[in-house]
């Protein structure tokens, strides 16, 4: 009789000990998990600040290019006396 109470204490120690190996690795698979994710959403965040930062960039430089088109066109227009079609065409 002295050997059944022997073998279910050492069952529930082998039951005790599975269970904290499973909660512990499951502890620090979400630890992991949450970094990594973390990781991630910071990496495509400056990514996606660096593509808006170029959009920006890209943007500027064309509107910038249309209004330096549009003050020269503009100072023709004020320098010469009579504009026709073919000195126009000529300044463009």
């Amino acid at each position: 009789m002295s050997t059944v109470p022997a073998r279910k204490n050492r069952l529930s120690n082998t039951a005790s000990v599975w269970w904290t190996g499973a909660l512990l690795s499951l502890g620090v698979g979400l630890a992991l998990y949450f970094v990594t994710a973390l990781s991630i959403e910071r990496d495509a965040h400056q990514r996606f600040q660096h593509q808006v930062r170029n959009a920006q960039f890209a943007i500027a430089a064309r509107v910038r290019a249309y209004t330096d088109v549009l003050r020269g066109a503009a100072s023709f227009l004020q320098a010469a006396d009579g504009v026709d079609r073919a000195s126009f065409h000529r300044y463009v």
